[in-house]
């Protein structure tokens, strides 16, 4: 038995969260503990259940009723079909179309089934509906929103909307970030030829502006972008720097 599942073992013994507890920081608790116990209960089936999922799905009900359905769907994922585990998040988004949780959930599913052609119009309808009490919610959409229309070939659309954000959130280089990527990954060559030099320059002011921790990944990029105009000595140097 691996340590991991020793250590969630040990953290479901324990039980729920305090009570004192913020409710917002207590959902959160819940939510990791419902995880665990299903994927200890469905995933590891060498190690004795404890069923406690029901528990949790009760508790967050209890602090937030529109969560305790979206708990009830993501015990859905693990006992019932793909189907019937969209039909859920569907019916809670037709009850409650301001919340966006039920959103990321269905859009999440749908992204990693690569049904692309649903990703788009959900993405589009969260954004006409959903309400977004914060700059990193906002942030999480548009990210949301801008893979998307990547996949739906809308490559162009992805990047104004990317510069319009990084505009008004300009702490957030992730958006910098992800728009020099895209410029790297397209197969279009036309946006290749256009914007590849400012991929380079987007890379370089992340290097500036994230944690070193990040630096690996974006020296990586930067070199792709460097090889792709044939400047080899850059491109080297920055492998060299993303190990």
């Amino acid at each position: 038995m691996s340590i991991v599942v020793v250590m969630l073992i040990g953290v479901l013994q324990v039980g729920t969260a305090s009570p004192n507890i913020q409710s917002k920081n207590l959902i959160t608790v819940l939510w990791g503990l419902l995880i665990i116990s299903l994927e200890l209960e469905y995933n590891y089936t060498t190690i004795k259940p404890f069923n406690k999922a029901e528990k949790y799905i009760a508790d967050i009900s209890q602090t937030d009723k529109y969560l305790g359905e979206l708990a009830r769907a993501e015990k859905t994922q693990y006992t019932a079909a793909a189907a019937d585990s969209q039909k859920a998040l569907e019916g809670i988004i037709k009850k409650n179309p301001f919340r966006l949780e039920a959103y990321l959930k269905l859009w999440a599913s749908q992204y990693r089934k690569k049904d692309f052609e649903q990703c788009l119009p959900l993405s589009e309808k969260a954004l006409k509906s959903a309400h977004c009490d914060n700059k990193e919610t906002a942030g999480i959409l548009t990210f949301v929103y801008f893979k998307s229309l990547v996949k739906a070939g809308k490559e162009v659309k992805g990047l104004e909307l990317l510069r319009q954000h990084y505009l008004m959130q300009s702490d957030y280089p992730i958006f910098l970030f992800h728009y020099g990527k895209c410029i790297v990954k397209t197969a279009d060559e036309e946006i290749r030829r256009r914007y590849l030099g400012a991929a380079v320059s987007l890379f370089q002011e992340c290097l500036r502006s994230c944690v070193k921790c990040r630096h690996g990944t974006i020296y990586y990029w930067m070199g792709q972008a460097y090889e792709q105009r044939k400047d080899l000595p850059n491109s080297l140097f920055c492998y060299g720097r993303a190990k």
